[in-house]
């Protein structure tokens, strides 16, 4: 998980891009409840609306066993996987 240099993935999705198709990159910590709409802004700013939107996220690393995962693990997998 994570291993993907993050610059050389976008640069090949841009190396796929036909016609007018464009493409935003923007990343930032979703544990932060305004993060979501901040990134959607950023969106709408450089593309000027969107029409498509393609979420690669995931909270991962600090899994454990049952025994081992605590409630604030459980959290941090909620706002980043689900809430955002």
């Amino acid at each position: 998980w994570g291993a993907d240099d993050v610059a050389c993935v976008v640069e090949a999705v841009r190396g796929h891009l036909v016609g007018q198709a464009r493409l935003a990159h923007a990343s930032a910590a979703l544990a932060d409840p305004a993060a979501p709409a901040a990134l959607v802004a950023q969106a709408v700013s450089e593309l000027g609306g969107l029409d498509a939107l393609v979420c690669n996220h995931a909270a991962s690393g600090r899994d454990g066993t049952l025994a081992e995962v605590t409630a604030a693990d459980l959290d941090h997998h909620w706002q980043v996987n689900a809430r955002s």
